[in-house]
């Protein structure tokens, strides 16, 4: 079993991320396995907030590049928008199943559709209709 250091859950072996948190596994230098960073650069719905605003920003081809980072650690289309459902999910978790939600679901599978067709403004003005709709939500 391994504990995330993040978050303090327990986890198998064979998993190489923390289920309760979606923290990464990393290697320590002393080579001890630890769990540090997020999958996602979020924690609950305020900061889910901002990573709509980046993933509107950077959608679909303008993420920046990590020269530290492995080829599969980039930020991509597909990447993002894994972190929007996720986002949401964690949303649900934190304020309930709340109407709002099922509505931002759908805005995120029509933006995800328009981004990879091509559609960059309709996207982008998709993603800005859920930004909206996540601001009447409070998260404090």
């Amino acid at each position: 079993m391994k504990i995330c250091a993040s978050c303090g859950g327990r986890f198998p072996d064979r998993l190489t991320y923390c289920p309760e948190c979606d923290g990464v596994l990393k290697i320590s230098a002393q080579g001890r396995k630890l769990v540090t960073d997020l999958k996602f650069p979020f924690t609950d719905l305020h900061s889910f907030k901002d990573y709509v605003g980046f993933v509107q920003m950077c959608s679909p081809d303008r993420f920046p590049l990590h020269e530290w980072a492995a080829p599969d650690a980039q930020w991509t289309l597909e990447r993002a928008f894994e972190g929007m459902r996720y986002g949401l999910q964690l949303s649900i978790k934190e304020k309930g199943d709340l109407p709002v939600f099922a509505k931002c679901q759908k805005l995120v599978d029509d933006a995800h559709d328009h981004f990879k067709a091509g559609r960059r403004r309709e996207g982008y003005f998709t993603l800005e209709e859920m930004r909206k709709l996540l601001r009447r939500v409070p998260s404090w």
